[in-house]
């Protein structure tokens, strides 16, 4: 029932440490803020450091086909460079907190876990591919 959602594509998989387990891999994670949580978000102003709107997280892999892909209507969709941006801005905000999140959330962007289990070619590929279709999707719905 929101108003807006957001679709990300990152690069991928994403790797989940399980206890002793080997690492699972996972193409795509779902973030809702809602009860608590959204409540001392709004409490501390510091929307602009989270996914106030549903957001879908997909991890581009070989195993999806960027070209099927149809995003509907009304659907955001983001990038790397878009949340860099997005974390930036939130950084640049007097609020303390929200300061302090989007500070976080830069590092684990530089960070990525999937860039380190990633070949540096291999992840660079897949952000380029990520950025060609994204900015096709903007065209086309403009």
């Amino acid at each position: 029932k929101s108003p807006h959602r957001r679709v990300v594509f990152r690069p991928g998989p994403l790797f989940v440490k399980v206890r002793e387990s080997p690492d699972l891999q996972y193409d795509w994670q779902l973030h809702i803020v809602g009860g608590i949580v959204r409540g001392m978000v709004k409490h501390n102003k510091t929307e602009m450091a989270w996914d106030m709107d549903p957001t879908l997280i997909v991890y581009v892999t070989d195993r999806l086909d960027l070209t099927k892909i149809q995003i509907p209507d009304g659907v955001e969709i983001e990038e790397i460079a878009d949340l860099r941006a997005r974390f930036e801005t939130a950084l640049r905000t007097g609020n303390e907190p929200t300061k302090s999140r989007a500070q976080r959330l830069l590092e684990r962007l530089d960070n990525d876990v999937e860039r380190v289990k990633l070949e540096a070619s291999e992840y660079n590929s897949q952000v380029k591919q990520i950025h060609k279709f994204v900015q096709h999707v903007r065209t086309r719905a403009k």
